[in-house]
């Protein structure tokens, strides 16, 4: 299958090398507005712009051992790693793991690792839509420190136990926090539906408080309609809670739609800083998504907001066009 991956035989293990290059362009009838500031990915509006490149190398078979080696550029970068050195700002993934156990399956994962919180990711052609979604661009996408996995033999359940050393961030500031730690397991009671518990405690001993955080959501799959609630409550010194439904419908392998309606509240602004205060927000999208060719999606979704004049500068037209154009291999 061209492009789908490049190899590298070694005796034991084989290597695959994959990315994904994602453009798009956004539109607002409101000429004024250029930007989105409560997003990460997307985020910029007439205009367009890169939002990911990425280059993995994996091995594909593990055995005892796996890694994963992925650099990436793009405005999703610039803005998710903002407070990074430069030479960080370009690391996506970056971890080590050993298997513990020939029986089990038991790992020990050192490095800079996907995150374990939320259902959304940051690569588009893994989501619904071709924006994200709030609560996903405001909880990690990444995280660095120790991970411990295990998952059962019929796969109903895993389980995970880490030790981080932050929210989001590749640096560890000695002087500023105390390791933070999380879970998250998942677990299978019938075939065609998912149940996910995520949590994230930390303390932050310069300024004496601590941040509690847990996700939860549930993913029903039939046969062609996929359906995921949720639910993220956080603490730190006030209450951050956010809640969301997804659901996509696959018509073909090249055809499908997708729909979103979410409420995110954070009215002490501890998690969106950079907007007026009483940050609450109610916001719709309805989405279309096309496989051009093999390895080409295009994906268009039109995004309604509704929510205090003073959060969005663009409160006159609240409706946004969000398209993606997505070449992966």
């Amino acid at each position: 299958m061209f492009f789908s991956s490049i190899f590298c035989q070694t005796n034991r293990n084989v290597f695959q090398i994959n990315g994904d290059i994602e453009l798009f362009y956004n539109f607002n009838s409101d000429k004024k507005v250029t930007k989105i500031p409560f997003l990460v990915s997307y985020n910029s509006i007439h205009s367009l712009q890169i939002n990911l490149i990425r280059f993995s190398i994996t091995n594909s078979k593990p055995s005892n051992y796996r890694f994963v080696t992925s650099f990436m550029s793009g405005t999703y970068a610039y803005e998710n790693l903002y407070n990074e050195m430069d030479l960080l700002k370009y690391i996506d993934r970056l971890y080590v793991g050993f298997k513990l156990s020939e029986e089990k399956n038991s790992w020990i994962d050192v490095g800079v690792l996907p995150s374990h919180i939320g259902y959304e990711a940051n690569y588009g052609k893994d989501n619904f839509l071709a924006s994200r979604s709030i609560t996903a661009d405001n909880t990690p996408y990444f995280e660095t420190g120790i991970r411990y996995s295990y998952s059962s033999e019929n796969n109903k359940f895993s389980f995970n136990l880490n030790i981080l050393n932050g929210w989001q961030n590749i640096t560890y500031q000695i002087y500023e926090q105390f390791p933070a730690f999380g879970h998250q397991i998942t677990f299978k009671p019938h075939l065609n539906l998912t149940l996910n518990s995520s949590s994230y405690v930390s303390y932050i001993k310069n300024f004496g408080y601590s941040r509690l955080f847990h996700n939860f959501f549930m993913e029903l799959n039939l046969k062609k309609l996929k359906i995921v609630s949720g639910l993220d409550l956080g603490y730190q010194k006030n209450i951050w809670w956010s809640t969301y439904l997804l659901a996509q419908c696959v018509f073909n392998s090249s055809l499908s739609v997708a729909f979103r309606a979410e409420r995110y509240s954070d009215t002490h602004n501890i998690i969106i800083t950079n907007t007026s205060k009483n940050f609450d927000t109610f916001n719709t999208s309805l989405g279309l998504n096309y496989a051009l060719a093999q390895h080409f999606v295009l994906k268009s979704e039109c995004r309604y907001f509704i929510a205090n004049k003073d959060i969005f500068n663009f409160h006159a037209s609240p409706l946004t066009f969000f398209n993606t154009f997505i070449f992966y291999f």
